[in-house]
């Protein structure tokens, strides 16, 4: 089996208060082969993440 890691950065921002506050935000997500299928074995956000600089 192999496991590939995947990575996303994105930024989440709310203007319902008018201050265009935006905040970064880091997923990781590790993906393993199984048969002919790739099934999520892993999910982490930037909360659970160690030494991510997004």
């Amino acid at each position: 089996m192999t496991n590939k890691v995947l990575m996303a950065r994105y930024e989440l921002g709310n203007n319902k208060t008018n201050t265009n506050k935006k905040t970064t935000m880091v997923f990781q997500g590790t993906v393993r082969k199984v048969s002919n299928d790739y099934k999520l074995a892993a999910f982490d956000s930037n909360r659970a993440l160690s030494g991510v600089t997004p």
